[in-house]
């Protein structure tokens, strides 16, 4: 717009500055400077102390001048309609989230234009007027002949004016904040007077409605005694009735009183003064600063003051001397160094050399240290072997003498023979002879009664005439053939005998038929040969169908249920097959539209809804179904989803269960259904949908138990509740009411005095008292105390040494699990320690106790976030690993922002690298989300093509975090499967197996079960085989969930424990536990015992860590008795110990209140964040020793977001807990069973609270009151029953 002219013509009238009137322009006229030059003004001043604050005041007193700022390009670029990014650092001298002006393209335009304008500039850079290499860059941008350089410096004791503007700033705000908190206090007042005038008014109301009522009530018995006096009259009949008379003393009717008005306060807010403290405030505390602190930690060492040789004309210090200033510039920069970080830290050439030398000599002493013990071990090798021939030998002789013994024994028993074989020839003849005797009894009963003489005679007669030319007698005799046949359809224990007597000329009547030419008679003539062809047809034929659908179209209902259920088989098979060729399927259709309506009404709902599934017609069942049967076919659908062939198939009938139960406003069960789904827009739309807020509350519980982010938009109660920060109160009433609130030390749960002493080993205490940390999580989990480490001075983290105090922190997080506001508390102290391994503990623990929990507060991140940067390894470690226990399942963008960097990032460690993955894998677990698997899939080809970088242990949990985000997916993950192709490196299949198993859990599928069995076929050794031990808990995560499916695994895996290589048998015992997380079964139990005396170390510390998995929170004795047995067998073996420590320690989990089972709401569903943390824990068994048993134990607080109460919690309309009678029986199966079968069997009739077994369901044991859900468990609220009538008491 600056030219005389468009440089090019436009579709629109584009007016230019120099044809603009006079009248829309205002001209700025500039002083001419004084000596000749402008000026340019740099201000020098420490960060947050008055910086901007001067410069507005300056700004105020000089509008000559024009700032120079970030600050102001971020202002103008507001006012444009331009904003800055979300989630950018706020700043106030180098703002962020502005593209152009974090690339600094905007600030060089701006310096290159202003030179050239003749005006006054001031250069507002707090960091760069502070570092003298910058300020010479800014004092080149000015040309000296143009304009005057001056250095303002304000640093010291601020002028009285600028002092007095922040006493009136400080109190401008105290005020504002002030009269708001009034206005609340109003608005509140005035609210609370409107409640008390309507309670008047409708007490005022009430009172004169009961005068109406009592006055209504007497004139009433006045008019009837009147009407009763005239009748007696009329029949001149005595009346000596009194008439009945009005109270002696009315009560005088009071006027009512006039409700006071409810007056609008007029009071002015009062008036607030700075206090003494806030008068001695000179800098005004802004809440975004002018650097952040990552700038300011690396800058302010370098930090001076401005002097004339650098280039300016004039320095001046406007607040302070320049002596002053610079002795408080100096003050400043000291106490900097003494509180803030400096990150650019490093070692220097003497501390480098030293520890070069101090490793050569570590190197040194280990090499002597392995020597020494391959001595030994060679020593105690050739012992062995002298031991191991000397048992041969022994062992050859005891052979020897039982083949002779053996021998001696056939001899005799040969003898002994020949007498018998003479005694069975014998018995062999007169089993003979009783045979040929029943058979001719046999045939004598098989002769005809005169009776169905006459009927065989009569059918075949009719036979005959049916083969008659003429149409008419033909017609007569198959209509008489009808009514034999059904009159006869009734028997259901054998065949009708009109068909098995008119067996024999079933060939008859079809060769008659082939010849019969077309007429009306052709028809009729077919549907009787589709009847006979039900029992006579040859297999595979489907000549029953072929016949029908030549025949008449009519009466298929008429001919019963079996020969419908024989003709929707075969209609199947057609359906499928004429599909295969592109064939025409209409004339199948409308014979299903006639059968399914008529088996829907008439009890036979299953045959309907396996016809519909197999022509492909499910979704017509919504159609057809009514309100006495929906329950009946949306129990059979639910149950048939789980064997559908597809994964379309699966959604189809869970979707048309779910429309059923929206359509019959059964909400809570639709939200199972869309919960099963993992569908985010069903679940929102069964929300919206349901109008009764008791059912929404239900709901909104059943969406904390499966711990699914949902936007509950403003409604507080709702998210109250969804939000999971009532379950530790819930928790620990259960516990007062059970009496089991006082805590346990672990050695209460070890009960030594009971184990049999075997040895006085002294092992590594550190290792014994760090079990004793997790044991002590454990069993106290949830409770908020115990007696280690949340009483007063508590020492007992000092008895645990390297990471094992990170851990023992950590177990905070366990111990105040969901009691977030005592929970900070307790664990802010550690944060602030100067040891990396406490403050590393503090940030697990922080994660850990907001698992499963939401706030507003959003603690986690707060306290979490800023450690992502930490240059400190061990802390971003902690951070990532805190972050991905506390927001699992929520998929939040900012998280994946933040640490999807971190598994790309080679300077990452790649412990840290392959947690962040996994972290990201719970955050996102069940999402597919592309962003994720990307990264790490980058991450794998990139770390493939440098040597040695996917070797070890940690490589293998990138494959974990993958798996994650396709958990449960199914065919999802295809496209990550070709992806992973391309990584040839052992991990590579490692991945691909991961991914898949993970992708198919519980879905029962036998193919992808079948592949893992394939995997396992092969021979292999070392890092080739790790894919084949993920093969085997594939196989179970697959079978996982249905009862079926269990057993059939628990035999492929004892065929593997037979004849597996050693890597597949390591991972049979993680896999038996995967089949049975909290639900020990005796078989179960005695494998796993078996496998912990196992000769392979790894096998048998998996399976002591199983025992610990089957048992989980359930006190079996059975393996508290089995376990105390390891503890003395494994005395000496402290790597063992520690693990048996462990599993003792999740037998009495909770004490007995919480379970780890992943599935509920009648196994139906399945939580993924469970699943997904205890499928970290089984990779982490499979590589024991480089994980738990190194330095990684923390991998053992994946059991906590796994950790659910196994109550049944009753609650009445306002939320409050209520005790009812239930009962508590095992669940029994009945899905497709008609009429109203029980639900549970062998029950018992408890007081709510109760504890739920796995295979536990409980029901009302009375009709007061109804449940919102049909699914009695965690949370039921109640509602009064209307139509109960208490039983009479005698």
């Amino acid at each position: 717009n600056f030219g005389p002219s468009p440089a090019a013509p436009l579709p629109f009238k584009c007016n230019m500055i120099q044809e603009a009137a006079k009248a829309h322009c205002t001209v700025t006229q500039q002083a001419p400077p004084e000596g000749g030059k402008y000026e340019v003004v740099y201000p020098v001043s420490l960060p947050d102390e008055g910086t901007f604050d001067w410069l507005d005041m300056y700004l105020e007193k000089n509008p000559s001048f024009t700032e120079l700022s970030d600050r102001m390009i971020m202002d103008w670029a507001r006012k444009s309609g331009v904003w800055p990014a979300k989630g950018a650092i706020p700043c106030n001298d180098k703002p962020e989230g502005l593209k152009d002006l974090d690339e600094a393209s905007i600030r060089r335009a701006v310096y290159t234009m202003a030179p050239l304008q003749a005006r006054n500039f001031i250069v507002m850079e707090v960091k760069g007027n502070l570092l003298q290499d910058e300020r010479k860059e800014l004092l080149t941008k000015f040309d000296s002949s143009t304009f005057k350089k001056s250095a303002v410096v304000l640093v010291g004791d601020p002028t009285t004016e600028f002092k007095k503007k922040t006493s009136s700033r400080l109190l401008s705000k105290k005020q504002a904040e002030s009269e708001a908190a009034f206005r609340i206090k109003q608005t509140d007042e005035k609210r609370k007077k409107l409640l008390a005038k309507r309670l008047k008014e409708q007490a005022t109301a009430n009172k004169k409605a009961k005068k109406d009522l009592v006055k209504k009530m007497k004139e009433a018995k006045k008019k009837a005694w009147a009407d009763r006096k005239a009748k007696a009259l009329a029949a001149d009949k005595p009346f000596e009735e009194k008439e009945p008379e009005d109270d002696k003393e009315e009560e005088e009717e009071e006027e009512p009183e006039e409700p006071a008005e409810v007056e609008e306060s007029d009071e002015d807010p009062p008036k607030v003064e700075l206090t003494a403290e806030e008068k001695k405030v000179i800098f005004f505390p802004h809440d975004i600063k002018d650097l952040t602190s990552g700038v300011l930690s690396t800058k302010f060492g370098k930090f001076t003051l401005p002097t004339k040789d650098e280039g300016f004309d004039d320095v001046r210090y406007t607040w302070s001397k320049e002596s002053s200033s610079q002795e408080y510039f100096k003050k400043w920069i000291m106490e900097r160094k003494l509180t803030l970080k400096v990150e650019d830290l490093v070692p220097g050439q003497w501390a480098l050399q030293t520890y070069k030398e101090f490793a050569t000599t570590m190197a040194g002493w280990q090499k002597k240290m392995q020597e020494y013990k391959e001595k030994l071990e060679a020593k105690a090798k050739d012992k062995a072997v002298k031991e191991a021939k000397a048992k041969a030998a022994a062992a050859a002789k005891a052979a020897k003498e039982a083949r002779e013994k053996v021998m001696a024994e056939k001899k005799a028993a040969a003898a002994a023979a020949k007498g018998e074989e003479q005694k069975e020839d014998e018995k062999k003849e007169e089993k003979k002879d009783t045979s040929k005797d029943k058979k001719t009894g046999k045939d004598k009963k098989e002769e005809l009664s005169q009776e169905d003489k006459d009927l065989k005679e009569k059918l075949e007669l009719l036979v005959e005439r049916a083969q008659d030319p003429n149409a008419g007698v033909s017609k007569l005799a198959l209509v008489t053939i009808v009514s034999e046949l059904k009159s006869s359809t009734s028997s259901m224990t054998s065949v009708p005998k009109p068909l098995k007597f008119l067996r024999p000329s079933y060939p008859v009547l079809i060769e008659h038929f082939d010849k019969l030419p077309a007429s009306d008679l052709k028809p009729f003539f077919a549907d009787v040969l589709s009847v006979l062809a039900t029992t006579m047809q040859k297999e595979g034929s489907r000549a029953a169908l072929k016949y029908r659908l030549q025949g008449t179209k009519d009466g298929l209902t008429t001919w019963g249920h079996e020969y419908m259920r024989n003709i929707a088989g075969e209609i199947a098979e057609e359906f499928r097959e004429r599909t295969e060729k592109g064939g025409d399927v209409k004339e199948l259709l409308d014979l299903v539209d006639e059968i399914v309506p008529f088996n829907m009404a008439h009890n036979a709902e299953v045959d309907a809804i396996d016809l519909l599934c197999e022509v492909d017609r499910a979704e017509k069942i919504q159609v057809m179904c009514e309100e006495p049967s929906f329950p009946r076919v949306c129990l059979y659908l639910q149950g048939l989803s789980n064997f559908a062939a597809t994964q379309a198939d699966k959604v189809l009938y869970l979707k048309v269960a779910c429309n059923l139960y929206m359509k019959y406003k059964e909400y809570p069960n639709a939200l199972r259904m869309a919960l099963k789904l993992n569908d985010p827009k069903l679940v929102a739309e069964v929300f919206s949908s349901c109008e009764d807020r008791l059912a929404q509350k239900q709901m909104a519980y059943m969406i904390s138990r499966r711990k699914y982010s949902l936007d509950f938009d403003d409604d507080e109660e709702l998210k109250e509740i969804a939000s999971g920060e009532q379950l530790s109160k819930h928790f620990i009433i259960l516990a007062k009411e059970l009496d089991v609130l006082e805590p346990k030390l672990p050695e209460q749960i070890y009960k030594s005095h009971l184990e049999e002493k075997r040895s006085t080993a002294v092992l590594d205490s550190a290792k014994q008292n760090l079990a004793a940390s997790f044991v002590n999580a454990f069993v106290n989990a949830g409770f908020c105390k115990d007696e280690l480490m949340t009483v007063p001075d508590s020492k007992w983290v000092y008895k645990n040494k390297d990471m094992g105090m990170m851990s023992t922190v950590g177990s905070l997080g366990a111990l105040l699990l969901w009691g977030i506001d005592e929970g900070l508390t307790q664990i802010d102290k550690y944060q602030w320690s100067s040891d990396p391994q406490l403050k590393a503990g503090a940030l697990l623990a922080f994660g850990l106790v907001t698992c499963g929990v939401k706030n507003e507060c959003d603690p986690a991140w707060a306290l979490l976030s800023e450690q992502l940067e930490s240059p400190d390894p061990l802390l971003r470690l902690s951070a990532v690993v805190g972050l991905g226990y506390a927001y699992a399942g929520s998929c939040r963008e900012d998280l994946l922002e933040n640490l999807t960097p971190m598994i790309v990032d080679t300077a990452c460690t790649i412990e840290t690298s392959a947690m962040a993955a996994v972290s990201l894998g719970l955050i996102f677990v069940s999402s597919c989300n592309d962003e994720v698997a990307q990264a790490i899939l980058q991450t794998l080809i990139e770390r493939q093509a440098v040597e040695e970088a996917l070797s070890g242990t940690w490589p293998h949990f990138f494959a974990v975090g993958l798996g994650l985000l396709y958990m449960g997916q199914q065919d999802a993950c295809e496209a990550t499967l070709a992806a992973l192709d391309a990584i040839t490196h052992p991990v590579g299949k490692y991945c691909k197996v991961t991914v898949e198993s993970m992708a198919f859990a519980n879905s029962g599928d036998v193919l992808h079960v079948q592949k893992m069995l394939h995997m396992c076929t092969e021979h292999l050794e070392g890092d080739d085989a790790t894919h084949q031990a993920v093969a085997v808990l594939g196989i179970a995560m697959i079978a996982m969930g249905e009862e079926i499916g269990t057993e059939m695994s628990l035999r492929s895996l004892d065929h593997i424990l037979q004849y597996g290589e050693l890597p597949l048998r390591r991972a049979v015992p993680i896999a038996l536990a995967i089949l049975h997380l909290s639900n020990p079964k005796v078989l179960v139990i005695d494998s796993l015992s078996k496998l912990s005396h196992d000769a392979d170390q790894d096998v048998a510390m998996g399976a002591i860590m199983s025992m610990g998995l089957i048992g989980a929170g359930t006190n079996n004795a059975r393996l508290a008795g089995l376990l105390r047995q390891l503890a003395a067998y494994y005395a000496k073996d402290s790597n063992a110990l520690f693990m048996v420590r462990i599993a003792q320690g999740l037998l009495y989990m909770g004490k007995g209140l919480l379970t780890i089972n992943p599935f509920f709401s009648d196994r139906f569903l399945i939580d993924p964040i469970a699943f997904g943390s205890l499928a970290v824990l089984a990779h982490a068994v499979l590589h024991l020793k480089n994980t738990i048993l190194s330095k990684s134990h923390y991998l053992l607080f994946n059991i906590v977001p796994a950790m659910r109460p196994r109550w049944l919690i009753t609650l009445d309309e306002d939320l409050k807990e209520i005790k009812v009678p239930v009962r508590v029986g095992q669940a029994v199966d009945t899905v497709g069973q008609a009429g109203r079968p029980k639900m549970m069997t062998g029950f018992q009739t408890r007081t709510t609270p109760v504890l739920l077994n796995y295979s536990d369901r409980a029901e009302l044991a009375t009709e007061e009151y109804t449940a919102m859900t049909t699914i009695m468990e965690d949370f039921v609220i109640l509602r009064k029953n209307p139509n109960f009538k208490p039983e009479t008491q005698q």
